[in-house]
């Protein structure tokens, strides 16, 4: 029964982070558009799914990127969407 749980839940795990690319672009997008209060939602909304998927990485960068959204410090938020797209670098 073990098996079958780690089974799915890797497949969950993995099934997440395949999607990773297209909510980081999401994010770039947001930030070009200088939409700051959508991308803190979409931070937050990242960071808890980060969490629950086993990113604890992607939550921390997240949490970081929201509350630079809620600040509209755009340098930290460009600094925080980088090192996303280096976490997803080494996932693919």
């Amino acid at each position: 029964m073990t098996s079958s749980l780690d089974s799915v839940l890797n497949s969950l795990r993995s099934s997440y982070a395949e999607s990773l690319p297209e909510k980081i672009e999401h994010l770039k997008e947001l930030s070009k558009q200088g939409q700051a209060d959508e991308l803190r939602k979409a931070a937050h909304k990242l960071k808890g799914s980060g969490q629950s998927y086993g990113f604890p990485e992607i939550s921390k960068i997240c949490e970081q990127l929201e509350t630079s959204a809620e600040l509209t410090d755009w340098h930290a938020i460009a600094h925080a969407i980088n090192e996303l797209d280096a976490i997803i670098e080494i996932l693919e």
